[in-house]
């Protein structure tokens, strides 16, 4: 029986039916079945909260939408389309057909992207983690252009031609506005000497900077925003700290995907309070929220916590120690409504681990990591 969390296959590929095969070209095995199989909507599951959760009428259907394995994505609304990075930091933008390739120049270890508010750029890191070099792709222009080199981290500002970095000055690490619409970009020294480590930042309109510590099971991360100011430059704390502590906010920043080690994990508002309860946990790169249906759009997994002898988790997740099989909900945070869209490994569909899943034109877009192709699914 194929198990809900699973070691992570070696060289996995797909045949030509789109199914997940090894190296020696088998099919992976399918998950459970029977009782397994989505309800309807005249079909009702209780929870363990007692809370009821109704799935679709139909089956959704899901297709394979990238010739390459996938990095990343962006989705452009405006123009409906897909752009995605591999991970050796070529980028194409998803066709029918053929995808076209839009920049055949590859970088080395590509480890992070950002794309703009308005999805016309992306900000990327790659190499040494530790000691990242930084570059912009134009998708309008279709280029390439780098950043200074001692930028140790970065983030976007309040638009396309801002930059916030933390950079390194005369043996100090400085918080830096790039002008990035110049050439080269102009730098505005923010905060001189910036003590801050180990951060992900994330800008939030109209003038602040959210800056949350990275997790790991044994440490209490903490999260703090810093008014950007000039004349305040307050620092306040919002999380004093939490073991395994992950927060990702959705585009608008009006959504907040927070998870603590650990089983603990919810949905919140831009104040940190709590809309719908929840009776599945997972990891917020599994999660995505829609300005347009005002819908959260969650991957988790079957089973959580799996039962793994010495697991350390988000560690053990972060670091593809293991896979999982993930069901797909649809929370609906105005009408406080869960809808289940799909349940991986079983019936007709294949095993997902899902991440970054992104709603556009009434569809679901996200990356399988079993395979790291580019998934679109029509619920």
């Amino acid at each position: 029986m194929w198990q809900k969390f699973t070691e992570i296959p070696d060289g996995q590929l797909t045949n030509d039916n789109g199914q997940l095969t090894t190296d020696n070209g088998t099919t992976l095995p399918i998950g459970e079945t029977g009782d397994q199989q989505p309800t309807t909507n005249d079909q009702q599951q209780t929870t363990d909260n007692n809370q009821q959760l109704t799935t679709n009428n139909q089956q959704p259907t899901i297709k394979k939408i990238s010739d390459n394995p996938v990095f990343d994505f962006v989705i452009v609304p405006e123009t409906k389309e897909i752009f995605y990075l591999t991970p050796d930091g070529k980028v194409f933008s998803a066709k029918t057909e053929k995808d076209l390739e839009i920049s055949t120049q590859t970088i080395n270890a590509l480890n992070f992207i950002e794309s703009s508010a308005d999805n016309q750029k992306i900000l990327a890191a790659f190499g040494d983690p530790r000691a990242p070099q930084w570059g912009i792709f134009d998708l309008v222009d279709k280029v390439w252009r780098p950043l200074p080199n001692d930028i140790l981290n970065a983030t976007w500002g309040k638009d396309n031609a801002q930059i916030i970095a933390v950079m390194q000055k005369n043996n100090n690490d400085s918080l830096i506005s790039l002008d990035i619409a110049k050439t080269p970009p102009s730098e505005k020294v923010l905060i001189k000497d910036f003590q801050f480590k180990d951060l992900k930042l994330i800008y939030k309109q109209p003038l602040s900077l959210l800056m949350v510590e990275k997790p790991a099971s044994i440490y209490k991360s903490r999260v703090w925003e810093l008014n950007l100011d000039p004349k305040k430059l307050t620092i306040t704390q919002l999380i004093q700290g939490e073991n395994g502590l992950m927060m990702n906010w959705s585009k608008s920043r009006e959504i907040v995907f927070q998870f603590k080690s650990p089983n603990d994990f919810h949905i919140l508002d831009k104040n940190f309070g709590e809309n719908t309860p929840l009776f599945f946990t997972t990891f917020p790169s599994k999660c995505d929220y829609s300005d347009i249906t005002k819908t959260a759009y969650c991957f988790a997994p079957q089973d959580f916590p799996p039962e793994i002898v010495g697991l350390k988790l988000p560690d053990d997740y972060l670091q593809k120690r293991f896979y999982t099989i993930d069901d797909l909900y649809a929370v609906d945070m105005e009408k406080e409504e869960i809808n289940k869209i799909l349940t991986s490994g079983s019936g007709d569909f294949e095993p997902i681990d899902g991440k970054n899943p992104r709603y556009g034109d009434g569809k679901i877009y996200f990356v399988n990591q079993y395979d790291n192709y580019l998934y679109e699914l029509a619920p």
